[in-house]
């Protein structure tokens, strides 16, 4: 199957599965060929003829048993009613099936007991019943004697004691499971790459997957991996090169920060600083976004409720509840910059900062509220764009470089969660972070 695409490998799989499943049946068939046993419904035809037959003239009686008689079935003549033994059961059920194949001898009385096997084992399940027990018939006739007659084997044909039923829902389910297991198979390769896919996204970092299963998969792989590393190269290089622009910028900046040292007048020696300090942490944010992408630099267990209480007290304007430890996995310090990015959103555009920490299930949920006019539902999904700002009370005069929630994104996505903005209650916008949390 090596030169078989994706679509012929599971044709293949399907054509020889219902061939195998054909080949059983067959088996089947052939190795009870000579099985004399007749099946139910042809023995309840067959008593019913011999029924007619014994109730012929009474001279052609013994001519009737020798032509019936043999290994299949045994028949003779009772004269009384047969009476069920301690080890016998008497199977109302099949009486009245065979009833039906009598209605048109009306007044025939019929008794059938299931014998016990040579071991005087009876079973309560005629469908797995062995070929050794054995189905005793009594009908009654119009003068009053009874036609007892006992089958040789079992209702069924059987083969090694089992009804062919039960080899054909074994073979069925044999050759489902080998069927199951080779398709797993077939789709291991896919599911190999798509935890390699979901492990890119979160750590940035590349994670090849060896080519395996159909040509198509085979190229989907290879493709996939080669398309990894290339993205890696580019968000290193991205850093990289943000890293060296930002290491130059800040040593101009260094030079023109001692420069304005020089400067004499008090109030443009203040304004020169303030545009050097903005600029420097225009270059870092700039530089955080670049990096956001990356994987956290520490994995441990972060209490999020005490992280939230501590912003809360280093924050005026914010405060913190919550109902006992909410705990996650991911760096604390990446963490906690990207709440207080937050949080300092919400007091700088809304006066006030709620922040609440609960867990529902395996789902740690930090909100931060604020009393601020929201933010319109067209703009939630670009104020995650590095320098989008919205206009109005949000104007470039109220501060902030516009990478504030790109960071945010950057951090809390690397980290497994999501972030998504909503209204508050009070009428503000109202951020939802969530994450994995340690239950």
């Amino acid at each position: 199957m090596g030169r078989l695409g994706l679509f012929g490998r599971l044709s293949a799989i399907v054509f020889l599965s219902f061939m195998a499943l054909l080949a059983v049946i067959a088996g089947i068939n052939y190795a009870q060929r000579d099985v004399e046993a007749p099946r139910a419904g042809e023995l309840a035809v067959q008593v019913a003829g011999i029924v007619r037959l014994l109730e012929r003239p009474a001279e052609d009686r013994e001519a009737v048993l020798q032509a019936v008689n043999g290994n299949a079935l045994t028949v003779t003549i009772a004269a009384e009613r047969p009476v069920r033994a301690m080890d016998e059961r008497q199977l109302r059920g099949a009486e009245q099936a065979l009833a039906i194949y009598l209605d048109r001898l009306p007044g025939r009385e019929v008794v059938i007991l299931a014998l016990p096997d040579e071991d005087g084992r009876l079973s309560r399940w005629a469908i797995w019943r062995s070929a050794e027990q054995r189905i005793r018939l009594a009908v009654k006739l119009a003068d009053g004697d009874w036609a007892v007659i006992e089958t040789g084997g079992d209702l069924g044909r059987r083969l090694f004691g089992l009804a062919p039923g039960f080899w054909l829902a074994a073979a069925g389910f044999l050759v489902g499971a080998v069927a199951l297991i080779t398709l797993s198979r077939e789709a291991r390769p896919l599911r190999a790459l798509a935890a390699s896919v979901q492990a890119f996204q979160a750590t940035a970092e590349p994670r090849r997957v060896a080519p395996a299963g159909a040509p198509e998969i085979r190229s989907l792989i290879e493709a996939v991996n080669r398309m990894q590393e290339r993205i890696a190269a580019l968000l290193r290089g991205r850093v990289t090169l943000l890293a060296g622009i930002s290491h130059d910028v800040k040593t101009y900046v260094t030079r023109l920060r001692l420069r304005a040292e020089a400067i004499e007048d008090d109030g443009l020696r203040t304004k020169i600083v303030g545009d050097l300090e903005e600029m420097t942490a225009l270059i870092d944010d700039a530089l955080s976004v670049a990096r956001g992408s990356a994987a956290p630099e520490r994995r441990e267990p972060v209490d999020l409720a005490a992280l939230a209480a501590s912003i809360a007290l280093e924050t005026p304007g914010a405060s913190a509840r919550a109902n006992g430890a909410v705990r996650t996995m991911g760096d604390p310090l990446a963490l906690k910059r990207a709440l207080a990015n937050v949080v300092a959103n919400a007091v700088r555009y809304g006066e006030r900062a709620r922040i609440a920490v609960a867990q529902s299930g395996d789902r740690a949920v930090v909100t931060v509220e604020d009393d601020g006019p929201g933010i319109p539902a067209a703009e939630r999904l670009a104020v995650f764009e590095p320098f989008h700002r919205l206009e109005g009370s949000r104007s470039r005069s109220t501060g902030g470089s516009g990478l504030g929630l790109a960071i945010v994104q950057q951090i809390v996505e690397a980290h497994g969660g999501s972030v998504t903005i909503g209204d508050a209650p009070s009428g503000g916008a109202q951020v939802v972070l969530t994450f994995t949390a340690i239950v």
